[in-house]
């Protein structure tokens, strides 16, 4: 038998000792099967199943039960609030609302979409949730904005408050208040003018440094807890921050909307801003939503001891 590729005698060998081909019919010695079994779990043992086991985690806490019900939650407080507000307050709600059904949306595709790439899930379908979130993020900094400039303009021009009072009295339909006559207007002194607007400056200082905190730690750490978790599916690690901010915001927005929610209901008809008490039904349910989200982040991201 001749070699192939250089022509010299190897008679009965598997190769060629001149040049090292292999005679025609027999296979390399140095050739290994790509589906050797061998060569598979020396390469994947320890790395790929500590990657399958984080993306069991996050695609288990991604598809959660307690997800889909805040998703729906949200998108049912989003139309409620809608429904039930004012004629006039109609219009301004379509916004948040539009952002909220997203927001509830991305939530469904998320879980459902984890739920059934339970195997090989890698953060399929949380694109519009992220989206959604980064938006609330960006109008929380906004809404914070307008706050702290509307407590500038009164602190330098004060003598434009008398002015916004009666602009407020005159076209805010402020005769619809129980107790608000235009004789009791008529009676405010100089003194009972500078408690208002001294009132006014108080409540929109604490409102500023209210909306700085939850947008500093609870919408910036809803982020970057997406963010995180679409890190950990990627790299195969286990570590997503903010988680006990978020928790302890959830919590916090819990309790304080369903105080709203239950007093607005209990409270009976309201004329002034159009109100009902039906009103109070979408609090609850934002309330509902809110402590969803704190067994969430309970349940799947905080260490059992």
């Amino acid at each position: 038998m001749f070699c192939t590729k250089c022509g010299a005698d190897i008679g009965d060998n598997p190769v060629c000792l001149q040049c090292g081909q292999p005679a025609e019919g027999e296979l390399s010695v140095y050739h290994v099967p790509k589906s050797d079994p061998m060569v598979q779990t020396e390469e994947t043992t320890e790395e790929s199943v500590h990657r399958h086991a984080v993306r069991l985690t996050l695609a288990g806490a991604m598809s959660s039960p307690l997800l889909i019900a805040a998703g729906i939650l949200v998108i049912v407080t989003a139309v409620l609030s809608v429904v039930l507000t004012g004629k006039d307050g109609r219009a301004a709600a379509s916004l948040s609302t539009i952002i909220s059904i997203l927001m509830g949306a991305g939530l469904l595709v998320t879980a459902f979409t984890a739920k059934s790439r339970m195997d090989d899930y890698t953060g399929e379908g949380s694109g519009l949730l992220r989206v959604m979130l980064m938006i609330d993020y960006v109008i929380g900094w906004v809404v914070f904005g307008f706050i702290c400039l509307a407590l500038l303009l009164l602190l330098v021009f004060r003598s434009t408050f008398s002015a916004l009072f009666d602009w407020i009295v005159t076209y805010g339909r402020m005769n619809g208040v129980p107790g608000f006559t235009p004789t009791a207007y008529g009676g405010v002194t100089p003194t009972m003018m500078l408690v208002m607007y001294w009132t006014v400056i108080a409540v929109l200082a604490a409102a500023a440094v209210v909306m700085f905190l939850y947008t500093l730690f609870y919408l910036r750490g809803r982020v970057a807890m997406g963010r995180d978790i679409m890190t950990s599916l990627n790299e195969g690690h286990f570590y997503v921050s903010h988680v006990r901010a978020v928790r302890g915001w959830s919590l916090a927005l819990a309790i304080v909307s369903l105080a709203s929610g239950v007093s607005t209901t209990a409270a009976g008809s309201l004329s002034f801003g159009g109100l009902s008490p039906a009103y109070g039904i979408a609090t609850i349910a934002a309330a509902a939503a809110h402590f969803l989200i704190f067994l969430w982040v309970g349940n799947y991201f905080i260490p059992k001891r």
